[in-house]
């Protein structure tokens, strides 16, 4: 199984609506949050559940699976027109982060508590990861080729901390680290909008020169580049209203500005996608992060056409969400591996095909095991 470096017969299973809230309580996600959570965590305007925020779910878990089935069709992103539509694609990790922490607000505002906090997050999000990366850590190990019983035992330790055996499963360990984290951004809530601004503003600055760390390992760099993200997302929750009145005359500019972005990224960088180097090395600016934040901003205005209007395929993929994060890379080594289907779905137009039948496959092992072990799949899945 392939390192960071980038049939169960069933029952007909009824697919949850996205107003269903009794059946979706206990849906755990990376943003921390469910619908039922929302839903009960407060009755005032600023805190009840938001269609829009689901949706927001949903594209981010479409671009970071996006994003990794690239590699999987083998398509060579040569041409301008090709690196423009990576750079769109890639960079999902962000929305993931500014949704967390937009989300972090909105459901916790009210009922918030650092041990109750932590315990959640370890119940559905580190359990799971426990669970899932235990495979692919032992294979790890064994070609490690680590010398008796305490070497395999530091090597598998060693894994696990820095989450280095699936394409995305660094995610965790960092995400860990943000959670225990919170208490500052309870307190960074607090502040004055102008205050705020003006730290995402200089901590984005300092991201963009620091960029995501090689390969996506290192626990400090990676809060150095994601936390401006996660508080640009909490200052976006605690200004919510005063956001959209300013994204109705805005966000034309916010969508030209994110596109302009990739364009100029996919003529004038040499990379496509986030830009990654060694910790305290300087070097040019990181335009994906840039894009990405305004992309959040013009989703938040976009996506509320979801206040108004259900989708059931929507609702899936985003309570789902952090099932199919973890599912994913299995599906995706299999494909390689196994199946190769890449064999007949290759280069870039056979994108979208494979991106909906990873999703499929993904989100169909996990209503299995929802089927199969209940309200304990949450613990092995994260839902």
């Amino acid at each position: 199984m392939p390192r960071s470096t980038s049939v169960v017969e069933l029952d007909p299973i009824q697919l949850p609506s996205p107003l269903d809230h009794q059946q979706l309580r206990d849906v755990a996600s990376n943003f921390g949050t469910s619908r039922g959570d929302q839903k009960s965590q407060s009755t005032s305007p600023e805190s009840h559940f938001l269609p829009s925020l689901e949706a927001f779910r949903a594209i981010a878990i479409v671009c970071v699976v996006a994003g990794h089935a690239i590699g999987s069709t083998g398509w060579v992103i040569d041409s301008p027109i090709e690196k423009f539509i990576a750079n769109i694609i890639l960079g999902g990790t962000n929305l993931f982060v500014f949704i967390s922490g937009y989300l972090f607000h909105h459901v916790f505002k009210n009922r918030y508590t650092y041990k109750g906090f932590l315990q959640q997050k370890a119940q559905r999000v580190l359990v799971p990861y426990l669970f899932l990366s235990a495979l692919p850590i032992l294979m790890a190990v064994q070609n490690d080729h680590p010398a008796g019983l305490p070497g395999a035992l530091m090597a598998y330790l060693g894994h696990l901390a820095k989450g280095d055996v699936w394409i995305c499963y660094w995610y965790v360990p960092f995400v860990m680290a943000m959670f225990a984290l919170s208490p500052i951004h309870r307190w960074f809530a607090t502040l004055p909008a102008k205050v705020q601004i003006t730290a995402v503003g200089s901590m984005l600055t300092i991201a963009s020169i620091t960029q995501r760390p090689i390969n996506n390992i290192g626990i400090p760099q990676l809060l150095v580049y994601f936390t401006p993200v996660y508080l640009a997302g909490v200052t976006a929750a605690v200004h919510r209203q005063r956001l959209m009145a300013f994204l109705s005359r805005h966000h034309v500019k916010l969508l030209i500005g994110a596109v302009g972005l990739a364009i100029a990224q996919a003529i004038l960088a040499t990379n496509t996608g986030s830009y990654h180097r060694a910790f305290g090395s300087i070097g040019n600016i990181d335009l994906q992060l840039i894009q990405k934040i305004l992309m959040c901003g013009w989703l938040l205005y976009a996506l509320q056409w979801f206040d108004q209007h259900n989708s059931k395929v929507v609702g899936l993929l985003a309570a789902s969400s952090f099932a199919v994060f973890f599912i994913h890379p299995y599906v995706i080594d299999l494909w390689l591996r196994t199946w190769k289907l890449h064999a007949f779905l290759s280069g870039g137009p056979a994108l979208p095909a494979a991106v909906a039948i990873i999703l499929g496959i993904s989100i169909l092992c996990a209503l299995a095991i929802r089927k199969v072990a209940g309200k304990r799949s949450r613990y092995l899945i994260g839902w």
